[in-house]
């Protein structure tokens, strides 16, 4: 409201991974013009544009169901093989800081509980130039002395190949490159046996903190998702590969409680697992499956983007349900908090309550078990900033939460803000 005080020309665009397509406005408060689905680099400026033209084009968009103007871009217009990023001046970036570097997009992989509409697509596809992104690295080392990266790829490691040219380019650096992403364990367990094994490419081109998507240690609530390999023989491997050829690389992994096989039974043992020595990720987090209703006048975008099980969520033997597996009600304020989701139970009477209240009493576990670690950028990366403000006599911290923190590393953050 100050905002448009000051201009009411002001336009707001809503936008972001999390956006939903049935997006609502708060009564009162109807401040949003735009929904921006998907991705944004191209119809936004667009969009800008004709703002800026003022032209009535900017009014013609398709709206939803609460009648938000919707921009979309599912399948990503971008030419992102020869794209650049050139971080500007006013962007601030602090010198040495931890930058999102984005190598390909998409994933050939179509995971039935991914939401993203890029999934399924071919090797090689959706791949930004090695000329372009080593160019970009180096520009960000000369001008801010950047050696850290979050690679923003939905599965880093989905083409073998690129695996190559990454190692290949990451060789080439005046200095030693230091990244982490998202990549399927089941790829470096299918690559063990190349010239190079591609668990050897990763951790030798600066691999620091991979996130893995195990997703449940229940073979079959494995295979609910579309991941065949027997979990217990992922996590075989992984030990190995800590006792070898990834020494120094941090591993994460999710997992999702409520898939269409759980049942009270492996729930309990997946818990059993990851709080036991056996689990060597440096952390595993654990979340309810969620279904997204799927509804609305955005049929274009939701059509690709939506998961499987939100599409056929009845198929694999869900039901809508308003009491949890003992017969109670669920709570109200859960209810409302989960409005654009499907409340579910499963074939075996897990519903997502239950599978909700399971992942916090997992988490004290974790806590219990001295594996509960937060803010794994920093845990894994360090901090590598330069600005000599940072390394000031870090202040005090409150440990009562027992979580494992880079204390002194968060200190010399909050204090540098």
């Amino acid at each position: 409201q100050l905002v448009q005080q000051i201009n009411p020309k002001i336009k707001f665009i809503l936008g972001g991974a999390q956006t939903n397509p049935n997006h609502t406005q708060v009564e009162g408060e109807e401040i949003i013009d735009y929904m921006n689905l998907g991705f944004g680099d191209l119809v936004v400026p667009e969009l800008l544009q004709q703002l800026k033209e003022d032209s009535t084009d900017s009014t013609q968009y398709p709206t939803n169901k609460d009648n938000i103007l919707t921009l979309s871009d599912a399948v990503s217009r971008l030419d992102i093989e020869n794209s650049t990023m050139i971080w500007q001046p006013e962007d601030h970036v602090i010198d040495g800081e931890i930058l999102p570097l984005e190598v390909g997009r998409g994933c050939i992989f179509k995971c039935r509980f991914c939401s993203f509409a890029l999934n399924g697509k071919q090797k090689n596809e959706s791949l930004r130039s090695i000329h372009c992104i080593e160019e970009e690295i180096l520009d960000n080392y000369e001008k801010y002395g950047v050696t850290d990266y979050w690679v923003t790829d939905d599965t880093f490691n989905d083409d073998h190949d690129k695996v190559i040219a990454w190692y290949e380019m990451s060789q080439r650096l005046p200095f030693k490159l230091k990244w982490s992403s998202f990549i399927r364990w089941d790829l470096v367990y299918a690559n063990r046996n190349r010239d190079i094994p591609q668990a050897k490419l990763l951790a030798d081109s600066g691999a620091t903190l991979l996130h893995l998507g195990i997703e449940s240690t229940h073979h079959d609530s494995a295979k609910d998702v579309g991941k065949g390999w027997d979990p217990m023989q992922q996590f075989e491997f992984l030990s190995e590969m800590k006792q070898t050829l990834m020494k120094d690389v941090h591993f994460i992994s999710g997992f999702i409680a409520g898939l269409p096989s759980d049942t009270p039974k492996t729930l309990r043992d997946m818990s059993n697992f990851l709080s036991s020595k056996q689990n060597v990720l440096t952390s595993a987090l654990m979340s309810p499956l969620m279904i997204k209703k799927v509804e609305g006048k955005v049929d274009h975008f939701t059509a690709l983007s939506e998961s499987d099980f939100s599409k056929n969520w009845k198929e694999w033997g869900y039901e809508p349900t308003t009491v949890d597996m003992k017969g109670q009600p669920i709570p109200q304020t859960y209810i409302e908090s989960s409005k654009n989701t499907i409340l579910w139970k499963n074939k075996h009477g897990i519903t997502m309550y239950d599978a909700f209240k399971y992942g916090l009493k997992y988490e004290q576990r974790q806590i219990d078990a001295g594996k509960n670690v937060y803010g794994l950028l920093f845990y894994a990366h360090g901090l590598p900033y330069k600005d000599p403000r940072l390394h000031a006599k870090p202040t005090d911290y409150d440990r009562k939460n027992q979580n494992i923190y880079n204390f002194k590393e968060y200190a010399k953050v909050n204090q540098y803000f």
